[in-house]
C-alpha cells in the first residue's frame, strides 16, 4: 500500500524523513518526587523505540517531555536539534484513551477544525489507511474500542508527522484487536518512515515492534537492547523468545543502579525469565484460541 499522497507539493507518495530525538541528562520532579533522574536516550531518524517498565517509572513523563507538553527540571530534550515546542508542528501523540470529540463525525475528528477540500481528502486517505473507509459519517459512539483507536491513529497521521509518540494506545484492547493494531502500526511506520516511540507494559509487544527496547526503572534507563530480528517478527522463534526473556529478567529482577546496554540479546537468558516468558506465551495462545471460538462452542 502506498503512503499518503503529498498533494500540493507534487511529491506523490512522498515520505517525510523521521525526526532525530535526543534526551540528555533529563530530570523531572513531580509533587516533590523525582520521576526522572539523569535520563539519556537517543532515537535515530526513522527508528521505532519501545519503552517499557513498571507503572510510575516515568515512561509517560518522558513521552510528554519529548512532545513538549511538559518541561524538564534539568537536562535537555531536542527534536531534530530544536526544542520540542518548536518541533510541535511535526510531532503527534496518541494516548491510551482515544480522546475523540463525540459531537463530531469520524471524518471531522480527523480533520478537526479544518474544512478545506485538501484536508478532507487527506482525512479520507488517513481513514482508509487505518481500515475505516466508509465510516466517515459515523459518530465515535458507533465505533468499537479498536476502531476508536484506529481513528485516533488516523487523526495523528493526517498531518504526516516526522515524530509519532504512542502512550500505551493498545492497553485497553482485547488480545486479537491488540495484535491487529500492532501489525497496523508497524505497517504504517514502515511505509511512512517517521520516528516512533511507543510506551507499553507488554514485553512481547515491545520486542515485536521495537528496533530498540528501552526499560525504565526508578526514573532511569535500566536497559537499552537492540532487536536485530527480521520483520515481521516471528513470535514463536527461539531468538524472539530469548529477547523477551532477557527483558523480563530486567523487569522481574530489578537491581538498584543496574544498567544494561547490549549490541544484541544475550544467548542465554535466566531460567526464571525463560519459564516466565514461556508461561506468558502459552497463556497468550490460550487467549487467542478462546477468543477465536464461536459463541456457545
Amino acid at each position: 500500500m502506498k503512503g499518503f499522497d503529498a498533494g500540493a507539493d507534487g511529491r506523490a507518495g512522498a515520505t517525510r524523513a523521521g525526526a532525530a530525538v535526543t534526551v540528555e541528562h533529563v530530570s523531572r520532579v513531580l509533587g516533590g518526587r523525582p520521576v526522572l533522574a539523569g535520563v539519556e536516550l537517543e532515537a535515530k531518524p526513522g527508528t521505532l523505540v519501545t519503552l517499557i517498565g513498571r507503572s510510575g517509572c516515568g515512561k509517560t513523563t518522558l513521552l510528554r517531555l519529548i512532545a513538549g507538553l511538559d518541561a524538564p527540571d534539568g537536562g535537555s530534550v531536542l527534536v531534530d536539534g530544536v526544542s520540542p515546542e518548536r518541533a510541535r508542528a511535526r510531532t503527534r501523540m496518541v494516548f491510551q484513551e482515544a480522546r475523540l470529540l463525540p459531537w463530531k463525525s469520524v471524518r471531522d475528528n480527523v480533520a478537526l477544525e479544518r474544512s478545506d477540500a485538501e484536508t478532507k481528502r487527506l482525512a479520507r486517505q488517513a481513514l482508509e489507511r487505518v481500515g475505516l473507509r466508509g465510516r466517515e459519517h459515523d459518530w465515535p459512539r458507533q465505533l468499537s474500542g479498536g476502531e476508536r483507536q484506529r481513528l485516533a491513529l488516523a487523526r495523528a497521521l493526517v498531518s504526516r508527522p516526522s515524530l509519532l509518540l504512542l502512550d500505551e494506545p493498545l492497553g485497553a484492547l482485547d488480545a486479537l484487536t491488540r495484535l491487529d493494531m500492532q501489525l497496523l502500526i508497524e505497517r504504517i511506520w514502515k511505509e511512512e518512515g517517521f520516528t516512533a516511540l511507543l510506551v507499553t507494559h507488554d514485553v512481547h509487544e515491545a520486542v515485536a515492534l521495537g528496533d530498540v527496547v528501552v526499560s525504565i526503572d526508578a526514573g532511569q534507563i535500566a536497559l537499552r537492547l537492540p532487536v536485530d530480528l527480521p520483520r515481521p517478527r516471528d513470535r514463536q522463534s527461539p531468538a524472539f523468545n530469548r529477547i523477551v526473556s532477557q527483558v523480563l529478567d530486567h523487569l522481574l529482577n530489578p537491581q538498584p543502579g543496574r544498567r544494561f546496554e547490549a549490541e544484541s540479546a544475550s544467548p542465554e537468558p535466566s531460567s526464571v525469565a525463560s519459564k516466565t516468558a514461556e508461561g506468558i506465551r502459552q497463556e497468550s495462545q490460550r487467549l487467542v484460541v478462546v477468543a477465536s471460538k464461536p459463541a456457545g462452542a
